[in-house]
């Protein structure tokens, strides 16, 4: 199973397949991109993706070189 999250971490939906998933969002090729989230625990297509389920996996906070970034989710 695949889990879609919020950029905030709230569950959204759970999908069977990363190609459902994809489907989903009518992306061409989204199963790479959602696949490359789960694996970096990252974001993709302004959600979070994960292979566990919780009721909030936290808010997502981007990390690049030795910055840490915090994402703009509206709150």
């Amino acid at each position: 199973k695949i889990n879609q999250y919020n950029l905030n971490g709230k569950y959204i939906a759970s999908f069977d397949t990363i190609a459902s998933a994809a489907k989903m969002l009518n992306k061409e090729r989204g199963d790479v991109a959602i696949s490359r989230a789960i694996d970096r625990n990252g974001s993709s297509y302004g959600f979070q993706w994960r292979t566990y389920k919780v009721s909030n996996c936290g808010e997502y906070v981007q990390y690049t070189s030795s910055k840490k970034i915090k994402i703009d989710t509206g709150k």
